[in-house]
């Protein structure tokens, strides 16, 4: 009997501790370990030092790497938090190499978690650019992406950024290149990206003729 009732206490205090485990920490708790992540200070002075310049980065490597898991703890533990989204769009940011799939996977589940959030146009256009600012950009994803993002927001300057970002990735492609700069100087008369597209023209329009 004595047994028995002991077999049942220690059982229901291990379901007690796994079920504490198992419930998420509270925001202001994520948020206070966050911003106690420290960014290593960058010396210029060292820029030179070969063994410096490793250590700091991987170092920052190490923080970024904290914060981000942080940010992914806050966002699934609290969605709804305030600062959840702004966390999540670092996150995303400073995901690159090996790690862009897997960002682009995170922010497709947010589009469809919530169609209608606020910050919606900064992750459609976080996602665009994530896929083409890489060493090995997805271009048929790029232009999806990119012409998602327009056809959302086409009023948004950040379009004309997506598609200079698409004509420099398109530089074995001249003819596409010189179309997409005329778009941006079309669609985006007088921004900065319009007069740098201009530019852009000139340079290809000016391939193969003399020089005066």
């Amino acid at each position: 009997m004595k047994s028995s009732f002991l077999i049942a206490t220690v059982a229901i205090m291990l379901f007690c501790t796994l079920s504490a485990a198992d419930q998420p920490r509270e925001a202001d708790a994520i948020l206070k370990e966050y911003q106690a992540v420290k960014m290593p200070a960058y010396e210029s002075a060292k820029r030179d030092d070969q063994d410096y310049i490793r250590t700091y980065m991987e170092a920052r490597t190490k923080a970024l790497a904290m914060q981000n898991e942080l940010a992914l703890e806050l966002y699934r533990a609290h969605p709804g938090h305030q600062r959840a989204t702004e966390l999540m769009m670092a996150r995303w940011s400073n995901m690159r190499g090996n790690e862009v799939e897997k960002a682009v996977t995170e922010m497709e589940q947010f589009l469809k978690d919530q169609p209608d959030s606020p910050r919606k146009k900064d992750v459609l256009y976080t996602r665009a650019m994530t896929v083409m600012n890489t060493m090995r950009p997805d271009m048929a994803k790029g232009r999806d992406y990119t012409e998602e993002f327009i056809q959302a927001y086409p009023n948004d300057e950040r379009g004309a950024g997506l598609l200079s970002m698409m004509a420099m990735r398109s530089f074995n492609d001249k003819p596409l290149q010189l179309t997409i700069y005329r778009r941006i100087a079309a669609d985006y008369a007088g921004t900065r990206s319009a007069k740098m597209a201009e530019g852009g023209i000139r340079r290809a329009d000016a391939v193969g003729q003399p020089l005066n």
